[in-house]
């Protein structure tokens, strides 16, 4: 699980213990949600920084793996990557980084984009909401139209990452508009079952639900039915 800010404590990842998953989270190295640990009088503390980027995160799942496979007597059968914010920047890093650690990731609002990305027969989910009033969307989508770039094409890059973008939604959720209500979930069965999502169900705070389509498709209204209703929606090229 992801960290939020600068991830200095741990925060216990009860919901996807709770759902059956042997879950584990890091403070990536330092304590404190300040940036006073990157730094002292005598300069910056770069193996802290280096921590804190990306080499904790693989601690974690290097030794996660090896405390699930002590505690159950068996390797884990998939791992997953589930975070937002600064969560969804570890995500996109463990892709770049250490492509073998996780067979899926769900990076929502990724607080830093990256320029490359190194598959390994994982899927990445990225979304993140248009209202984001604390890390702006248009960077998500720039970083995947790199991606996209970068791997040929969109037919290719969709085999293994795709991007959300939900109208309306601040950061993380919140918002007017409807945010995915189990990404993970649409993870797990591409992942597991080879169903690679053309949408996301989503719900806004108030109840209603649209279609969270593939980047870069819309929620286009049908012409009938409630509006509130993700049914009255299809995905489009434009509205």
């Amino acid at each position: 699980m992801g960290g939020g800010g600068y991830a200095g404590s741990v925060s216990f990842p009860d919901d996807a213990a709770s759902a059956g998953y042997a879950a584990a989270a890091t403070d990536t190295g330092h304590t404190g949600s300040g940036g006073d640990w990157a730094w002292s009088p005598t300069g910056m503390k770069w193996n802290l920084i280096e921590d804190f980027a990306f080499r904790s995160l693989h601690e974690l799942t290097v030794k996660g793996k090896a405390v699930t496979r002590a505690f159950y007597g068996e390797s884990p059968a998939y791992a997953y990557w589930n975070g937002c914010s600064t969560g969804g920047r570890q995500g996109l890093m463990e892709a770049q980084r250490f492509p073998d650690d996780y067979d899926g990731i769900v990076s929502a609002a990724p607080a830093i984009n990256w320029d490359r990305f190194i598959p390994a027969g994982g899927k990445l989910i990225i979304w993140h909401g248009w209202a984001d009033s604390l890390i702006f969307g248009q960077g998500s989508i720039d970083y995947y139209e790199r991606v996209v770039r970068k791997m040929g094409g969109p037919q290719r890059t969709g085999q293994f990452a795709r991007l959300f973008m939900a109208p309306g939604v601040d950061h993380c959720g919140g918002g007017s508009g409807a945010a995915p209500t189990d990404p993970l979930a649409a993870l797990v069965a591409w992942v597991e079952q080879g169903k690679a999502p053309d949408s996301l169900p989503g719900q806004s705070v108030s109840g209603m639900t649209r279609p969270l389509c593939v980047w870069p498709e819309v929620p286009r209204y049908k012409g009938h039915g409630s509006t509130a209703e993700a049914t009255s929606f299809r995905c489009s090229a434009r509205y």
